[in-house]
């Protein structure tokens, strides 16, 4: 009982957290810049501070002309996200192909196993461009930062940047946006890196140095009860496939290679795979989604090429590419979410404050409009309902993307 109380990765997380808040409280870390509060420890130093001061020096001009271009960006991205948001939930409601999930990353829950490793690496660097960014622009336009540093959220590493408020609410309009952007502008621009990263090409290159090129397919999964089930336990290298005992063997070396091969297939067709488990001679069933075409049960969602070691770097294993992949998709998904959802315009967000500056700058104050007797400025009227609006089309997005696909979570 003990040991499974105790083998709990809960428990254990638990444990760690109550041990390091303990020792904090024993030898008084806050000397050292070091905070250690439930489930955050955070380390806050100059050299950051120093370090950003340095290289907002260097090129001033190209730092104003990338940072004045990122809130030119921000604000055609926060009328992107809102239609987004609208036009996706619209799909949600009426159950269209064309609707996409947006599932809210929650440790634990939504996102578990090997995937939370994925993300770690993602992650950190996500938050420290975003926080950097926000410092460096800011020290650009003369606004000191007060604070900066990492920290350990639970089981994420994360930066934070904390700028001079009250210099911050006295400079220009222009001066705000350029740092209120300039974290989500840097998501984007880190997103493009992700999607470069992912590319067939570039990744190829990449792991050129330790592999060559790629000469099958992993699967890593099959469906249960389907032909291929009963024969291969996954995970299996796919290297080659032929049909009817045909003496030509098709190359896979690809998923699109397997991909064209199965299009050629029938029905209760036999075909012969060879494996690195072996070779066999499996009948395909009718496709459930592709009436007429055979169905041999493998799940393409965990498929990935296979790329032989070279020798120098066999101790890295046949799966290292897989999982380098997995953390350069996850660069691009998060870099991406977290750049334009956080220019929606809701109080915890940049968005609300691009926004805010944005109407104090064209809606003067004397404005009003008269609503049930009472007078309302009518830029706060404008911020509230886009304010309403976003939580709204937001939660209403994750609430039918729960209820419509729930095998994703």
């Amino acid at each position: 009982m003990l040991n499974d109380v105790l083998a709990n990765p809960f428990i254990i997380l638990l444990f760690f957290w109550l041990i390091l808040f303990l020792i904090g409280q024993l030898f008084h870390v806050e000397r050292w810049g070091i905070q250690i509060s439930p489930f955050i420890l955070m380390f806050k130093t100059k050299r950051a501070n120093r370090f950003m001061v340095k290289l907002s020096r260097k090129y001033p001009r190209a730092w104003l002309a990338v940072w004045s271009l990122g809130a030119s960006v921000s604000l055609i991205m926060i009328v992107f996200v809102l239609y987004f948001l609208t036009s996706n939930l619209i799909s949600l409601f009426y159950r269209s192909p064309e609707a996409s999930p947006l599932i809210p990353i929650v440790p634990g829950i939504t996102i578990t196993g090997l995937t939370l490793v994925y993300m770690i690496i993602p992650l950190f660097l996500v938050i420290l461009f975003h926080e950097f960014s926000h410092g460096i622009a800011a020290q650009v336009n003369n606004i000191p930062v007060k604070a900066a540093g990492l920290f350990f959220a639970i089981l994420f590493p994360g930066a934070f940047v904390e700028p001079d408020s009250k210099k911050l609410n006295e400079s220009s309009d222009k001066a705000k946006l350029m740092v209120y952007a300039a974290g989500s502008f840097s998501n984007l621009g880190l997103a493009v890196v992700g999607l470069l990263l992912i590319n067939t090409t570039v990744f190829n290159i990449i792991i050129s140095p330790l592999y060559s090129p790629s000469s099958g397919v992993i699967f890593q999964e099959t469906v249960p009860g389907s032909p291929i089930s009963t024969y291969i336990t996954p995970p299996f290298i796919l290297t080659g496939a032929s049909i009817n005992g045909s003496s030509y063997i098709y190359s896979i070396n690809n998923i699109s290679a397997f991909l064209s091969f199965m299009d050629l297939t029938d029905p209760y067709t036999n075909i012969t795979l060879y494996t690195d488990k072996g070779v066999y001679t499996i009948q395909l069933d009718e496709n459930p989604s592709n009436p007429g075409k055979g169905y041999l049960g493998v799940i393409l969602t965990t498929a990935f090429p296979f790329y032989p070691p070279k020798p120098w770097a066999e101790w890295l294993g046949s799966f290292f590419p897989y999982h380098l992949y997995q953390v350069f998709n996850w660069l691009w998904v998060i870099s991406f979410s977290v750049g334009i959802f956080n220019l929606l315009p809701i109080p915890i967000f940049d968005g609300d404050k691009i926004v805010t500056v944005i109407l104090n700058r064209f809606i003067p104050s004397e404005k009003t409009v008269n609503i049930l007797g009472r007078r309302l400025q009518v830029k706060k009227l404008i911020l509230y309902t886009l304010r309403i609006f976003s939580i709204l089309i937001l939660t209403l997005n994750i609430l039918l993307s729960f209820i419509i696909f729930p095998v994703l979570f």
